[in-house]
């Protein structure tokens, strides 16, 4: 049997990778592709550009040398390999060498959408991150969240959207 805690916190994770609601008229079809792509492309990768940035400080004082994790497009989930990435975070903030430390986690989304929806899958992507993060052991308080939504996104070159699909962690100096 689970502990009451883990359970709340699998739910809690269970609903923050379903993403957020928006009307039809806002949400893509999930296997749409990115313009300039064909469904085969996209099928043959359904993940193109780094989904966690970490600040060099960050990256090399916890001893992590690439970071290569993902956000599928409309997607909060914090799945393999992002996890893996986190974890070593969350354990480099908890007991090493940045324990104690704050950072500021900040969604961002491309493009596509309105403005609201992208402001709240930036928010929700920022908290799916900041809730794996608190429950791998970073105390609450240390970790600040925000959303950019699509502020700095390109939209002009659907190819960097990928890109644009990401959460940046960084040490609060």
């Amino acid at each position: 049997m689970q502990r009451p805690s883990v359970l709340l916190s699998s739910v809690l994770f269970a609903a923050l990778a379903a993403g957020c609601s928006r009307s039809s008229a806002d949400r893509a079809p999930a296997n749409t592709p990115e313009p300039g792509t064909t469904s085969a492309t996209v099928a043959e990768r359904p993940f193109t550009a780094s989904g966690i940035s970490l600040d060099e400080a960050l990256r090399s004082g916890c001893g992590i040398a690439e970071v290569e994790t993902y956000f599928e497009y409309d997607s909060a989930s914090v799945d393999p390999p992002v996890d893996t990435v986190l974890y070593k975070v969350a354990q480099c903030l908890s007991t090493g060498p940045f324990k104690g430390r704050q950072i500021r986690v900040v969604g961002h989304t491309d493009p596509r959408g309105s403005d609201r929806y992208n402001d709240e899958l930036g928010k929700t992507r920022a908290q799916a991150v900041r809730e794996y993060l608190v429950f791998h052991g970073v105390k609450h308080e240390a970790v600040e969240m925000l959303s950019m939504g699509e502020a700095g996104a390109d939209e002009t070159s659907p190819a960097e959207w990928s890109y644009d699909r990401r959460v940046d962690i960084r040490l609060v100096p």
